[in-house]
């Protein structure tokens, strides 16, 4: 860092430099002066009329003539007088214009203070002049040109707020902004800092002094973790022990001197960090859907056009970038970049779009708008599709083979809980060269995120609510790159966060970093740091990287977004996303970050360890269903756990995410599962001991018999369209059949392969104790085990003497099928047989007094149904005592939780009603399948359904 002296006088000198010449208008903290109403600006450069890119929350207004190369940042909050500073680059030749109050009428003569005047290339000699006039201020370059500061904005002594005239929301191409000059660059970092510190921020203001001192806290937590690590020089002491000292001065008059002094050594020493050293960053310019949900922000049919690939070259040192979108393609959006491990080639989602979509509604217009992955030469520029159709695919990875894992809509499906439509995204896999795509999940919702951990496995975020809340279970799951050994990583019995996304492997270490975000918006939020090993449930293996935003709709309400078209950043917010669910040792009270920027969100990390990463950041606040989100909300910055983070980039165009180093990097070892057989139609599955399961089954109901379920894929769109039985949004389902459980607790049996399912533990009477609300799946010649049912995996199996499980020591069970009406599930088929022979000639209609059981229509199904299902226990979402969830205790739903039984028991005692083995079978396999009616999606077969007809039910 240079000697010592050399550095102290360097410190001082910007104390100096600020301290002189100071007026009222500058410190950050309210004034007791009058304030005047906001006064609107039109902006003209070159006697062309110009509107900001957009504006922001932060108070970042910024326009640009790309012929004459003039720029102009002028920032400031309306609400806070005084706040306001313009920093323009004028060529040589150009001219700047700012006019005030146009249309309000009257005459007003702008004050105000010029801070430097820069020449072209930085230095501190220029010749561009300014000049105030009645209604208007003009700046001027002459031959040299350059750029300056003006700040203290005033009339008649009184500081004065501005309101920038701004852009109207527009469906065009957003238009990324030129290369910034380093004048413009300086005051985008410097405002970034007013704005972290909430100086003259319009919320939670702070003065100088306060700023300081929470700045030089983190700075010393921050210094003694690089001093742990080894990542401090002796330079880098010396300067902190000479910071201390010059904040510790007690002159007024030198706050904000001795404010910028702090931050400009902070910025020094964050990005000293070899951790930052970074030759280049890769990184995306990316409009956001225009609606923001976990679901739609992916779809091609919600792309909004604008971005493309870039690289930041020397983060930290300037905001000089490479354009490395290829230019072949069309305006479009471009998403989820992936780097080779020799970082030669970058593979990339794009989805062609020539106007973003009025709304999130597939038409017409945008139903051929599909993103689609090309690979993108590095050395040559050439640029190739590796996916085309009919499907969305995107978020590629590149697995240690050269073979591709990505999410693809390929397999099919829509999603339960909303309209769309919403296709259903899951992994697949394609090779190197793009053929023989194919699915390798085969989970019934969607999937997000795939990312390779350091051990070779993939983990990436599963929506898993079967029969269970539709919000708060989209938490991470591993697998292996060939689809086998699908399993829960984190939070499948987790409410707070909503949801973990963007996951990532951190170099040397089991961690991961990853996003904790919403469910009703597109996956931004709070940055955390996992420890799988602390637990797979609850916040105890959380560690919250950033602190200072909770997590998005768990804790933090979301913000209800607006329609597309007006949407911006200070729309009134009258909605809120929140979760009714209060999980303990979660953050109840707002941040100071967040009272001050509200809805404020990290997004996309990429982990350089455990506690310093890139990141993107936004002031603006996070908006969910069923709105857009600004599209310029988002920088790069360099951040630390301490809470320290530094602007590397921002385009006040357009966001800037996914940014990751453009570097080579060691690939983990190639993982397979040893026993896959593509010849196989089937797999086994072993369970070693369903006593061992969690939470523990009861003692006097023991298991006998897994009954296993299959789950349908959702062919049909929107929510309860059409129904399937009482619970809403309910998963369709069908029965293959049962399987036995030794005496030892074991099991060991075949299941179709490619298809999910899940399992209930069956007593000697054939009723389920307890139910699995989520499913798995196995590919063809798989064999999977697990220790019991719902196995806690913090807690190692015992196992009895030496010999195998009795499971093991025969063939692997073949399922046997249920009865007649449980495959295609059919409750007419099922059920009213039952009825027909037991009930219906007491229960036919025709005595007002009696329920009517018989299998005439009612609405979407029939009267015995609707009659009965109100004594049935099911589970569904929206039920009361929150669906006994997250983690179901035994008994709770099925024939074992209902009053069916005990009511025909009781009410029946005369003898007049005989159930046989076979009628109890029907009855329990329909309230322990969630008392479903239809066994399909299919509007035509379920007419044929609903009279009783059989069909032949679906293939998944």
């Amino acid at each position: 860092m240079g000697d010592i002296s050399a550095r102290k006088a360097w410190l001082l000198s910007w104390v100096w430099a600020l301290a002189i010449g100071r007026s009222v208008f500058a410190e950050g903290q309210a004034g007791a002066l009058p304030v005047k109403e906001p006064i609107p600006v039109d902006v003209q450069l070159n006697r062309a009329a110009w509107l900001p890119a957009a504006g922001s929350a932060a108070g970042v207004w910024f326009y640009a003539d790309r012929p004459s190369g003039a720029q102009v940042l002028f920032t400031g909050h309306a609400t806070v007088p005084g706040s306001w500073r313009l920093t323009a680059a004028v060529p040589a030749g150009a001219e700047v214009r700012l006019e005030f109050g146009r249309g309000v009428g009257g005459t007003t003569r702008i004050e105000y203070r010029s801070s430097r005047v820069l020449s072209p290339d930085g230095s501190a000699s220029g010749d561009v002049e300014g000049r105030a006039e009645p209604n208007l201020l003009l700046l001027r370059a002459g031959s040299v040109g350059g750029a300056l500061t003006l700040r203290e904005f005033a009339v008649e002594g009184v500081p004065v707020g501005f309101e920038p005239r701004r852009r109207p929301y527009s469906r065009a191409p957003v238009v990324d902004s030129p290369e910034l000059h380093p004048a413009i660059v300086e005051a985008l970092v410097e405002w970034d800092w007013r704005m972290q510190d909430g100086i003259q921020t319009p919320r939670e203001r702070r003065t100088y002094a306060e700023a300081t001192a929470k700045n030089l806290r983190r700075l010393e937590t921050l210094m003694a973790e690089r001093v742990r690590l080894g990542l401090a020089s002796v330079g880098d002491a010396a300067g902190w022990r000479e910071l201390q000292e010059l904040g510790s001065e007690k002159d007024d008059s030198a706050a904000e001197a001795r404010w910028l002094a702090v931050h400009r050594w902070r910025r020094q020493f964050v990005l000293g960090n070899p951790l930052f050293r970074l030759s280049s960053l890769l990184f995306v310019k990316h409009v956001p859907s225009v609606m923001s949900h976990q679901l739609t922000q992916v779809y091609g049919y919600c792309a909004r056009p604008g971005g493309g690939l870039f690289e930041l070259l020397e983060p930290g040192k300037g905001m000089r970038i490479r354009d490395l979108t290829p230019a072949s393609l069309p305006a479009g959006n471009f998403m989820t970049p992936e780097l080779d491990y020799d970082a030669g080639r970058i593979l990339f989602a794009y989805c062609p779009v020539q106007e973003a979509p009025a709304s999130w509604d597939f038409n017409e217009q945008t139903r051929g708008q599909r993103y689609h992955l090309f690979e993108l030469s590095r050395e040559t520029g050439r640029v190739r599709a590796l996916t085309s159709g009919d499907t969305d695919n995107f978020s590629p990875v590149r697995l240690p083979s050269g073979d591709i894992l990505f999410l693809s809509t390929r397999r099919g499906g829509y999603h339960r809980c909303g309209r769309g439509p919403c296709f259903v995204y899951t992994l697949a896999r394609m090779d190197a060269d793009g053929t023989h795509a194919r699915s390798v999940s085969f989970h019934e919702t969607q999937e997000w995120d795939p990312c390779l951990l350091n051990d070779g496995r993939v983990i990436y975020t599963r929506w898993d609510y079967v029969d269970r809340n539709a919000v708060h279970y989209e938490n991470l799951w591993s697998t292996l790159p060939d689809g086998g050994a699908a399993r829960i990583f984190y939070g499948n019995n987790t409410w707070n966060p909503t949801g973990i996304w963007e996951a990532r492997s951190i170099p040397g270490s089991s961690r991961i970093m990853a996003t904790a975000a919403p469910h009703h918006g597109m996956s931004a939020g709070s940055i955390v740091l996992l420890d799988s090993s602390l637990g797979i449930d609850g916040l105890a293996p959380l560690r919250r990287l950033t602190p200072d935003v909770r997590f998005p709709e768990s804790e933090e309400p979301l913000a209800h977004g607006s329609p597309p078209a007006t949407a911006d950043f200070d729309s009134p917010i009258t909605q809120f996303w929140k979760s009714p669910l209060v999980e303990p040792g979660g953050v109840l009270e707002a941040t100071e970050e967040e009272r001050r920027w509200p809805g404020h969100c990290y997004k996309s990390p990429w982990p350089l360890s455990e506690s310093f990463f890139v990141v993107s950041y936004s002031y603006d606040r996070l908006v969910g269903e069923p709105g857009p989100n600004i599209p310029n909300m988002f920088g790069l910055y360099f951040a630390d756990a301490f809470g320290n983070k530094e602007l590397l980039y921002r385009d006040p165009a357009i966001s800037s995410v996914w940014a990751r180093p453009m570097a080579r990097r060691a690939a983990p070892p190639e993982l397979a599962s040893t026993s896959l057989g593509k010849e196989r139609d089937t797999g086994t599955f072993f369970l070693q001991d369903i006593r061992q399961g969690w939470p523990y089954l009861p003692t006097n109901h023991p298991i006998t018999a897994l009954r296993i379920v299959q789950v349908l894929l959702k062919t049909t769109p929107n929510a309860d369209s059409p129904r399937v039985g009482a619970a809403f949004a309910a998963p369709g389902k069908q029965v293959l059949g049962t399987v036995p459980v030794e005496a030892d607790g074991s099991a060991h049996f075949e299941v179709p392969a490619r298809m999910p399912v899940l399992f209930q533990a069956l007593d000697a009477e054939g009723r389920a104790v307890q139910t699995m609300r989520s499913l798995v799946y196995l590919q063809p010649g798989e064999h999977q085990s697990c220790v019991g049912c719902h196995e806690h995996r913090q807690v190692v199996a015992s196992i009895n003497g030496s010999l195998p499980a009795q499971a093991l020591r025969r063939a692997p069970s073949r399922i046997r099928p249920g009865p007649e009406g449980s495959r295609p599930f059919s409750y007419p088929r099922l059920v009213q047989p039952v009825l027909d022979r037991q009930c219906v000639r007491c229960h036919d209609g025709k005595d007002p007094q009696r329920t009517v059981l018989t299998g005439e229509p009612e609405g979407d199904f029939t009267k015995s149904y609707n009659a009965l299902v109100r004594w049935v226990s099911f589970s569904a979402w929206n039920r009361p005592d929150n669906n006994f969830e997250p983690l179901t205790t035994p008994l709770r739903f099925g024939t074992l939780g209902s009053s069916l039984p005990r009511f025909l028991e009781t009410s029946h005692g005369d003898g007049t009603m005989q159930l046989t083995a076979e009628d109890r079978e029907r009855l329990y396999t329909w309230m322990d399948a969630n008392a479903l009616f239809y066994g399909t999606f299919d509007v035509a077969e379920q007419r044929k359904q609903l009279v009783g007809l059989p069909i032949e039910g679906p293939a998944e």
